[in-house]
């Protein structure tokens, strides 16, 4: 399973679903997970530049230190 939650002044979208692969480990999974997430934070941030709305930073949370690592 992956999930993930985006925060904008409050809840704003939350997702949970079944990976499409099978992962060897915890920290891959977070890897998948995260990058899940990242990609709608792209979309998001698209639709609201076409909107005209300011431009904001994205900080992405993850509290698994080999994903970090990795991401890095």
């Amino acid at each position: 399973m992956s999930a993930f939650y985006v925060d904008l002044l409050g809840p704003l979208h939350w997702m949970s679903k079944c990976q499409s692969v099978t992962v060897g480990s915890s920290a891959e999974a977070e890897i998948y997970a995260t990058n899940e997430c990242v990609k709608f934070l792209l979309e998001l941030v698209q639709i609201m530049d076409f909107l005209g709305f300011q431009e904001t930073s994205n900080i992405t949370y993850n509290d698994d230190n080999a994903c970090v690592n990795w991401s890095k």
